[in-house]
């Protein structure tokens, strides 16, 4: 016999769905628990220095080394505008990483390599900055003195009488880009942040090396999420920092951005809702009722995923919870992310819905036009446009940004930014 209930039954989930619902929540608790289980030492860690604390420190993102005496661990600039010392980008690569970090030798599977590590010299010893300047005639070498510099960007911060509230962040290649292409990436910054009373925030990704070498990640691509924190710990009072990759040049300095994108009544109209995060119809969407004055992410898409080639980060507890959680070792070396950041940030705004709610997706040529050159060369170029309208994402006369996208891949950056820069 065949019983059957009767009467009108119960709506059920699918099991699918409940399987969903239940990582989701888990995702959400766990999240918020970092957050605010953190949220006394996220602040902290960004305020590495501050001349109006008492009981301040110097934290160095790469060691989180803390010293009871910031004033001995960290070099006061007066200029909002910090960025290494684009001349010395020859010596530097003329020396080498062999002579800018430790060595050491691993054996793995009968074969051996190098290592790289940080030594002492590039978190506490801050007397060769004073000897670089007794001593800046004819006393030491360009080679030690581009080395010393090297070691001491980190400890940079700004402490001059202005207060920008918009800091514009680079990451620069001193081996993969020749020094007539750097100068002109950096000046592009120079000009637009000088005219509209922004800062500058620049550091090698070389720097960086040690960090991504045991999981084989790419330091070009991970090294701006570092960079992106240094940046937010040297100007501590900042309230945006706008990350742009060397592959990116400004094209319009009469565009303010935060007037252009940054205010409510800007951003609120070009938010993109109910957007999927995976192109072309990932079940993960932007929020139907997000709002201007709740977003701490500002990004575009591509064809291909997410654009960090050009982002803006807001300095607020989300903000730096999410370059804290971006920037994980888990995520790091987990195969799938070890050559894309970018797709590890798709993978944490899916699962973690508490991050998802504050970030805005905005329109491509907003921020991150993609030149019509990264789009042409080759068939590979295609994909920055696949389930896109190409009207939204190429780079149009007028447009603030464009972006060169994979140049630095294709040993093209030098040619498409002189061409532009030329051009203007």
């Amino acid at each position: 016999m065949d019983f059957k209930p009767k009467g009108k039954q119960p709506n059920r989930f699918p099991k699918k769905a409940i399987n969903i619902l239940v990582f989701c929540l888990i995702g959400y608790l766990c999240l918020s628990n970092f957050i605010w289980s953190n949220a006394r030492g996220l602040r902290d860690s960004f305020g590495r220095y501050s001349t109006g604390s008492k009981g301040g420190y110097y934290s160095h993102s790469i060691t989180n080394v803390r010293s009871s005496n910031p004033d001995s661990n960290v070099i006061k600039e007066k200029s909002k505008f910090i960025f290494p010392l684009i001349q010395e980008a020859p010596i530097l690569n003329a020396l080498g990483l062999d002579k800018l970090f430790k060595i050491e030798t691993i054996s793995e599977g009968g074969s051996t390599r190098k290592k790289y590590s940080y030594s002492a010299d590039y978190f506490e010893n801050l007397e060769a900055a004073n000897e670089i300047k007794a001593n800046s005639k004819d006393s030491i070498s360009d080679l030690e003195k581009a080395a010393k510099n090297f070691k001491l960007n980190g400890h940079r911060v700004y402490a001059g009488n202005e207060n920008p509230q918009i800091v514009i962040v680079t990451g620069i290649d001193f081996i993969n880009i020749d020094p007539v292409t750097l100068v002109k990436i950096i000046q592009n910054r120079v000009d637009y942040a000088h005219l509209h009373s922004f800062a500058l925030y620049s550091r090698w990704i070389q720097e960086f090396t040690p960090l991504f070498e045991e999981h084989r990640s790419d330091a070009n691509k991970w090294s701006r999420l570092f960079i992106m924190r240094e940046a937010m710990q040297a100007f501590p009072n900042a309230r945006w920092f706008w990350y742009l990759d060397e592959s990116t040049l400004i094209a319009r300095n009469d565009l303010k951005i935060d007037s252009y994108i940054l205010k409510k009544e800007s951003l609120d109209p070009i938010l993109l809702k109910n957007q999927p995060i995976i192109l072309p119809d990932g079940a993960v969407k932007t929020y139907d009722n997000i709002k201007a004055e709740d977003v701490s992410l500002i990004i575009t898409q591509t064809g291909a995923g997410l654009n960090t080639d050009s982002f803006i980060l807001k300095n607020d507890l989300y903000g730096r919870a999410l370059i804290e959680f971006w920037m994980d070792p888990l995520f790091r070396k987990y195969p799938a992310f070890r050559k894309d950041e970018s797709a590890a940030l798709s993978h944490i705004l899916q699962w973690h819905p508490l991050l998802l709610s504050k970030t805005g997706i905005v329109p491509g040529r907003t921020i991150a036009s993609i030149s019509d050159d990264s789009i042409s060369i080759d068939i590979e170029g295609s994909k920055f446009i696949q389930d896109m309208d190409r009207s939204n994402v190429i780079y149009s006369q007028g447009d603030l940004v464009v972006n060169f996208k994979e140049c630095l891949e294709r040993s093209t950056c030098a040619p498409w930014i002189s061409k532009f820069v030329d051009s203007q």
